[in-house]
This record gives structure tokens, sequence and C-alpha cells, in this order.
């Protein structure tokens, strides 16, 4: 007797058949939520060694005293959680877009960036809150505007490429193309990012803290003052890269329309270059 095959239904990967033995590797492979998650860790990755190595390479041979191993081992798994965390969301928040719209490809499209922003924001509330009231009462430089606007956007240039290759593997995306859809949201993101450390520098964004928290001093500024200001820093964040995500798919989409199901692939296949 043969193994049946197992029919999974016709979804944005479209309709494939897998063995049963590898159907639960096969369904976690192309679940939207699992590639998600892994697509927005690989960016938190990146985000986390951009942002770090050279804030480590300047500090670590002067007399800023910090456990190096302990904070870099939370700062890393800090950005990579949160990176899977909001790329999570924001899945989410498309595919409720996608059921709002319903078979009207261009507001589908066009969808993908207010949900993103939205989602965005939500998502970054928590990691928001914790990340500002743990690191900002670690007593150490300010890792600077340039951090917080800029290093997110490589993070978010990897997830939203990733992402979309994988919203469009139905319709045949390539990587390539993607990735320049996904260039030049990060460049326009990008000067916005740049207007910001030019306008904001270190320590106008520091004190903008500061005075959130209530706070007059780095002793004044308690981690539950600390959280609340980080909440809202956390959700103008999750905006800024929950959109230029959004704004990747949305150009993918209009390039990259979804094809008929008679015109899919049977099977699941790597996207070509």
């Amino acid at each position: 007797m043969g193994v049946s095959p197992k029919v999974t239904p016709d979804d944005d990967f479209g309709p494939y058949t897998t063995p049963r033995a590898l159907s639960g590797v096969a369904s976690a492979g192309t679940d939207p939520l699992f590639m998600a998650a892994l697509a927005g860790a690989g960016g938190g990755a990146l985000t986390a060694v951009l942002g770090g190595f050279p804030y480590w390479l300047v500090y670590r041979g002067t007399d800023v005293e910090l456990s190096w191993g302990k904070v870099g081992v939370v700062f890393v798994a800090f950005i990579v959680a949160t990176g899977a965390l909001v790329c999570v969301m924001l899945r989410m928040g498309v595919s409720l877009t996608d059921r709002w719209v319903g078979a009207r490809p261009v507001l589908s499209a066009l969808g993908c960036v207010p949900s993103g922003a939205l989602f965005g924001a939500l998502a970054g509330v928590l990691p928001g809150s914790f990340g500002t009231a743990y690191f900002g009462s670690v007593h150490a430089p300010f890792m600077g505007t340039a951090m917080l606007s800029l290093a997110p956007l490589a993070g978010a240039l990897l997830a939203s490429t990733s992402l979309a290759v994988v919203d469009r593997r139905a319709a045949k995306a390539r990587v390539v193309p993607v990735l320049g859809m996904a260039v030049l949201a990060t460049l326009a993101f990008a000067a916005v990012g740049a207007i910001l450390c030019v306008l904001v520098n270190d320590d106008a964004m520091l004190d903008a803290f500061r005075a959130g928290s209530g706070a007059l001093s780095d002793e004044a500024s308690s981690p539950e003052r600390l959280a609340r200001v980080g909440a809202l820093a956390g959700a103008i964040l999750g905006v800024f890269v929950g959109s230029h995500i959004g704004a990747t798919l949305a150009l993918s989409r209009l390039v990259f329309p979804t094809l008929p199901p008679t015109q899919r692939n049977p099977t699941p296949s790597v996207p070509s270059i």
C-alpha cells in the first residue's frame, strides 16, 4: 500500500501535495507565520550586529564598566526576538487585511502599508518598554540616534525581502527583483532616518528620553518611568519599520500579482534568482 498524499488548501503558496511522513516539515516550511518569524529573526540578528558591534569597538577599551558578555547576549537575544515578533504581527495584520478586502489585488497590495504600520506599532510597544527600561538602566553611554533610526533599516531590508519572496511564491517572484524593491523602500525610509539624525543629535535624543520619563538625571530615570516612555518609542519605531516592510510587500504584490490556481506550480520550489 502506498502512502496517500496530503492535499493542502489553496493559499498564498498554491496547492501542493506532500507525503504524510513529511507533511509536518512541509507545513512548517510554508506556514506564513513560521516563515515570518524566521525572516524577522534574521533581520533582528543583522540589526544587532550592525548596531552592537561598532558600539563594542568604540567603548571596549575605555573606562566604561560594563559586563560585555552578559549585556551582549541580552542585547542580541532581545533584538532577534523583537524582529521575529514584529514580522509575525505584521504578517497577521496583512492576512487580516487580505480577508477584509477580498479578491481585489490592488487594494490587497496597498493595504500592506497601513496594516504594516498599525501592527508594527502594536508589536513595538512591549519590546520598546522592556528594552528602554533594561538598557536605559545600565550605566553606559547612549547608543545614539543612528542606532535607533538607521540600523533597524538593514534588518528590515533582509526581513522584507524574505517576507515578500515567500508572499509572492505563488506568483513565481524572483529574489533579485524583490530585493530591488526592498532596496527602494529602504532608501526612502533611510532618507527619513538620516534627516532625523541631522535634526536630532545624540544629546537631544537622550534628553527627550529623560524628559519623557520625567527624569532630570540618569539616577532619576527609574525603570518604571523608562518603560513608559519606551513603550511610546517602540510604537513609533514599529510604525517606521512596519511601514518599510509593508511598502516592500505592496511593491512586490503590484509587480508580481498572484497567478490563477491553474498556472501555479504543483509543488513548492525554491525561488529562482
